[in-house]
């Protein structure tokens, strides 16, 4: 569900959720639909959440031999972004060499929150370095979605 997240919430690194009701069709498949409710508001989760009704696929009747056809169903759909991504880069930076880690999150874009979380060797500056080079990170370039990252960086002579 990764690329039908709203654009908008995944920028923000908003999780959310929206409830769904339908109209079974003959086929199986849902129409009529409509948002009861959301959270947060304005962000596309009902939007997101309508447009996968598209995949439901119910069965046309019920465990006791009922039929489905025009009956209402009630879908739930929570909205959660990935817990943690991590990325690797090889940089040069100041004259450091080394190695660092960097745990930050990512949100409109952007890396802040970082806190910089072993380094090798463990230097003053090199963990300065580390801290620098993480909040400098375009996350959209990078492909990184929001929430929670760790970086991962090499320091090349």
């Amino acid at each position: 569900m990764a690329r039908r997240y709203p654009d908008r919430a995944a920028r923000d690194g908003l999780s959310g959720a929206a409830v769904m009701v339908c109209r079974v069709d003959a086929q199986g498949g849902l129409g009529d639909c409509g948002i009861t409710e959301v959270d947060p508001k304005e962000h596309g989760f009902g939007e997101a959440t309508l447009r996968l009704s598209a995949l439901f696929k119910m069965r046309q009747s019920t465990d006791d031999g009922a039929p489905t056809l025009g009956r209402l169903v009630r879908i739930p759909v929570r909205w959660m972004l990935s817990p943690s991504s991590e990325r690797a880069l090889t940089v040069r930076y100041g004259g450091q060499v080394g190695r660092a880690q960097v745990s930050c999150r990512s949100r409109a874009g952007r890396l802040d929150q970082c806190i910089p979380i072993s380094a090798d060797p463990e230097t003053p500056d090199l963990l300065a370095a580390a801290h620098d080079v993480a909040v400098q990170v375009d996350a959209s370039a990078a492909r990184i979605a929001p929430g929670p990252v760790t970086l991962h960086i090499t320091f090349a002579p």
